[in-house]
């Protein structure tokens, strides 16, 4: 508000005016100072109507109704203070190499760390040595997919259908057939201040026995074998749970055959491998698909992507479940 001086009036005031005349001047300096005192803006409906935008979140309550807008001395009230804040939730999922399925923890509140280390404690409670994150992030969606060999993709986007793109595209890029499993997003929410509300934590923590399968692993030497009887043979293990150890058996028993380095060509959790002839030169070659039901299917697709579009013809499904050590004459294979 405006001050206004008040004159000095003094007392020899009569001398040069009569004593109409001095209240005259005393009422006009006081209407003057009226008119001198701001007010504050007005809508055309008579409330406050502020140059500057309240608040993002929540929304300004509306204002007091009345001259000034309310508040003292006739000034503008303040807008009211926010009652929620943002809550940005975290996210992260961990594997192990010996299960096909990822642990997840989702929508909670708490730093990114954390959650990376609560995801990686659940998973090691299951499986033991060997879990790792395989992706975290903040108010984002993580997407668990797999390819035909059961092994996970796992892709990330701002939502779930970003999310499940960018797993598909990766498969795209590396010629893999993949079908995505879940989805699993974190969106930021609002938390009264001051409130009590419980932290929106999720979890999944998927069951050992259903996804720490069995494996089926085709392996063969990296050099010719010392002994001629093993040239263009095949070693197929089948059975063992835990891609460590069938990894390991599969490669020793090969190993041990030929006295030389073994590598493994092809591989299935908890799925099947094809044994196909190709049209192009007649030589069996490996592939794996995700069960026997969908074999065929997979087989043709597989011809497309990495076979330049070759008729492949389905000799023989090994199972990963049943347990068996098998030698094939193949001549030459390749997966």
């Amino acid at each position: 508000m405006s001050r206004l001086i008040w004159p000095v009036v003094k007392v020899h005031f009569a001398r040069f005016f009569s004593r109409d005349l001095a209240r005259l001047a005393l009422t006009a300096l006081f209407l003057g100072s009226a008119l001198l005192v701001e007010t504050p803006a007005l809508a055309q409906d008579g409330t406050y109507n502020p140059t500057q935008p309240c608040t993002p979140w929540p929304q300004c309550a509306a204002q007091p109704q009345g001259q000034g807008g309310g508040g003292s001395g006739g000034q503008p009230a303040m807008p009211p203070p926010p009652t929620h804040r943002w809550i940005n939730v975290a996210i992260a999922a961990a594997t192990h190499p010996d299960a096909n399925d990822a642990w997840v923890i989702w929508d909670t509140g708490q730093n990114v760390k954390r959650v990376e280390a609560d995801v990686v404690a659940a998973c090691t409670r299951s499986m033991g040595a060997g879990c790792k994150v395989e992706m975290s992030g903040t108010n984002g969606s993580i997407t668990v997919a797999r390819n035909a060999n059961g092994w996970l993709i796992l892709g990330w986007g701002t939502s779930a259908n970003d999310a499940s793109k960018a797993a598909l595209k990766q498969c795209q890029t590396e010629k893999m057939q993949c079908t995505v499993q879940k989805s699993y997003t974190a969106k930021a929410w609002q938390k009264r201040i001051g409130g009590n509300e419980p932290d929106r934590i999720k979890t999944y923590f998927p069951d050992i026995n259903a996804y720490t399968l069995k494996l089926a692993l085709v392996t063969w030497p990296s050099s010719a074998p010392q002994d001629p009887r093993w040239f263009g043979k095949t070693w197929l293990s089948t059975g063992t749970r835990g891609r460590v150890a069938a990894e390991r058996k599969a490669m020793e028993k090969c190993a041990q055959d030929t006295g030389t380095q073994c590598v493994i060509g092809q591989g299935s959790i908890g799925g099947v491998i094809m044994r196909f002839r190709a049209s192009t030169d007649g030589k069996f070659y490996y592939a794996s698909a995700l069960s026997r039901s969908d074999a065929e299917e997979t087989l043709k697709e597989y011809c497309r992507l990495k076979m330049d579009g070759a008729k492949c013809y389905l000799e023989t499904i090994f199972d990963s479940e049943t347990e068996a050590e098998i030698i094939v004459d193949d001549g030459s294979a390749a997966g």
